[in-house]
């Protein structure tokens, strides 16, 4: 069967499942093809984290199921229930071997007559590449909204340049913060965080709230970045360590700050993040 601009052989007709577990970033990055498989007409279920799967059946479309709900297929023998109306299966299990052929055989099982797909590479920003971008969400009374956090502390731009930014850009600025960045944080910088106005939020619907909204989205090499962009929201993406080539946010209008070789964050100035966020602001 032929392959067109990357997307997944597709049945005429019947559901379309897609198993994903992973980290915001890395779940993001299967947006662009589900919006299109969407597009083109087919019936998709993502099964995923609760509050992941929730996000992108809200933005997307689609019919979302907690991954929780089928632990049993990777049980060898498990007793499956099976699902009538699926034409095929994707599942991202990682690097192949004895366990993710037990969880192939019983999604054969509970998926009678599907095709049924072993993806062992995650998503990518190659990937995405191939699908059109999302709507550009105009929000032009939005804030600037900051976000701090990365996932990696070598990817984090040190708190106090955040702090600098935000009096810089002044009233139209917002500082956000995740949990982790809650237990990350030294004492010293969550009272700065505080004292600068900033905002640790809860779950994932509450970020996603937050960006919707946002004029321009300002943060690190991170999930809140990916999201960002998916929602059609201009980004300036900051890198020091990791690769944006592959790794930058796919959206409609995103600006990534990048050193010509891998750096420390701290390589990054003040006054540059300033001029790359204006420059979106128009």
């Amino acid at each position: 069967m032929t392959r067109k601009r990357g997307i997944e052989p597709a049945e005429a007709s019947g559901q379309h499942w897609v198993f994903h577990r992973a980290a915001l970033g890395d779940s993001v990055l299967l947006w662009p093809m589900l919006r299109q498989w969407r597009r083109r007409g087919m019936d998709v279920v993502l099964v995923s984290d609760g509050e992941k799967g929730k996000l992108a059946a809200e933005e997307l479309g689609i019919v979302a199921k907690d991954a929780e709900g089928f632990r049993a297929l990777w049980v060898a023998g498990a007793e499956v229930e099976p699902v009538r109306g699926a034409a095929a299966v994707v599942a991202y299990l990682g690097r192949a071997g004895e366990a993710t052929q037990v969880w192939m055989n019983n999604a054969r099982r509970m998926f009678p007559g599907a095709a049924v797909r072993h993806r062992s590479a995650r998503p990518s920003r190659a990937q995405a590449l191939r699908f059109p971008l999302p709507a550009l969400r105009e929000n032009r009374r939005g804030p600037v909204v900051m976000h701090v956090g990365a996932g990696a502390e070598e990817k984090r731009w040190p708190l106090e340049r955040w702090v600098q930014l935000a009096e810089r850009i002044g009233t139209r600025a917002k500082l956000l913060a995740g949990e982790v960045e809650r237990e990350r944080f030294s004492e010293s910088e969550r009272r700065a965080f505080h004292e600068a106005g900033g905002v640790f939020l809860e779950t994932l619907a509450a970020l996603a709230g937050e960006l919707r909204g946002a004029r321009v989205v300002v943060c690190s090499d991170s999930g809140p970045g990916h999201l960002a962009a998916q929602l059609g929201v201009r980004v300036v993406s900051l890198f020091g360590p990791g690769s944006p080539e592959k790794w930058a946010p796919v959206g409609p209008v995103v600006e990534v700050l990048a050193p010509d070789r891998p750096s420390p964050m701290d390589w990054l100035s003040v006054e540059r993040v300033e001029g790359a966020a204006r420059g979106m602001m128009g």
